[in-house]
């Protein structure tokens, strides 16, 4: 909540900006009071990976905490869009599974300030180049849309981002909380919201969830 109060009072803000955090605030619901403590979930990761320089991810969690070492996966994604026009996003995501949760947390470089940018998984089977792109797999069903969407990147108004999000609900819980598991996840992208003062849809919607970027889950 004090991060929502922190973003809302920032004066470079615009008024729909503003408008915009507070409808990404009511959607995204706040777990922070949920997220274990690193040392209960003890897990080792790899080396740090780097999109630009001094914009890294180091393991998810301290090397001492490896006394039961739990799935990990790393995604580089790339710029990319679904009409080959240009794209300046890249970042870099991790994301943890405890068999009951996801961990997930991200940075990301060369975002456009003003604008508001969804991170959401795919298929196992899905690709990370191409015209498919970080689409999901025709006829798979093996995520639905709660178990796609990640979060939004903050802050509004930064090229320079973060994404922190904990996936633990079950297979329909509300946009963006149901768990998927790390071995069903097959790439991960950044989209813009072009319609960021709007409600989440319940069905993917890649004409409002415009294609920045696109990677391969590492596992």
């Amino acid at each position: 909540m004090n991060r929502i109060l922190a973003f809302v009072t920032l004066s470079r803000l615009h008024y729909p900006v503003v408008c915009c955090v507070l409808v990404i605030a009511l959607q995204m619901v706040t777990v922070a009071q949920d997220v274990p403590d690193p040392c209960e979930i003890p897990v080792t990761g790899p080396a740090p990976v780097c999109i630009a320089e001094g914009i890294c991810l180091s393991p998810l969690f301290p090397p001492e905490c490896d006394r039961l070492p739990l799935q990990q996966g790393n995604s580089m994604l790339y710029p990319a869009t679904a009409d080959g026009s240009p794209s300046t996003v890249s970042a870099v995501v991790d994301v943890v599974d405890t068999k009951t949760a996801l961990i997930v947390r991200g940075r990301a470089v060369g975002m456009v300030p003003d604008q508001v940018y969804v991170s959401l998984f795919y298929d196992i089977n899905s690709f990370s180049t191409g015209p498919n792109a970080c689409l999901p797999t025709p006829g798979d069903t093996s995520l639905n849309f709660s178990q796609m969407v990640i979060g939004y990147w903050l802050p509004i108004g930064s090229s320079v981002r973060t994404l922190a999000a904990v996936k633990f609900g079950p297979d329909f819980s509300p946009v963006p909380l149901a768990y998927a598991p790390l071995n069903q996840i097959g790439t991960v992208s950044v989209r813009l919201d072009t319609q960021p003062t709007m409600m989440i849809p319940a069905q993917p919607d890649p004409k409002r969830f415009q294609l920045r970027a696109c990677g391969t889950m590492g596992q």
